[in-house]
């Protein structure tokens, strides 16, 4: 990612926190209103389920400008994807779900550079992920964040 579309999605971030509940709320209600199908996923409190995420994308969105930090807690997070049954079509979803979300929270919604600012960056997100999965897939050995292997 080029330093000025890091520069943008965090000073976009800024809006979002602080107001996690309303991110996450809005963020599942976007994601089932796309494809209803996904809700069988999610087994666990969908409080505690948008807390993680906010979390993940919160760390996310720090260290998107230092890519050995970043890669470790998103590989594992992929890993643990694997294990939820989540397949590769539904990080699509997932990242129209999130569009929506952020626009939500932008008061001139999101448009050109910056959509596609957020587009990049959730998709270096989510390739990462896809990348943690794959690994398990493959090897049949998870990615583990403490150890890196």
């Amino acid at each position: 990612m080029v330093t000025g579309e890091i520069a943008s999605i965090k000073e976009d971030w800024k809006r979002i926190v602080g107001r996690d509940e309303e991110f996450s709320e809005r963020f599942y209600n976007h994601l089932f209103e796309l494809d209803p199908d996904l809700k069988r996923l999610f087994k666990r409190s969908m409080r505690m389920q948008g807390r993680k995420v906010v979390s993940m994308f919160d760390s996310a969105v720090e260290k998107l400008d230092q890519p050995s930090v970043l890669l470790p807690p998103l590989l594992a997070a992929g890993t643990r994807h694997e294990q939820y049954h989540v397949k590769d079509e539904h990080y699509d979803t997932m990242r129209e779900a999130f569009i929506k979300t952020i626009s939500d929270f932008m008061s001139d919604g999101l448009s050109g550079e910056k959509e596609q600012a957020w587009r990049h960056a959730f998709d270096v997100i989510t390739s990462i992920m896809i990348t943690g999965q794959t690994r398990v897939v493959d090897t049949g050995e998870p990615f583990h964040e403490s150890t890196g292997h």
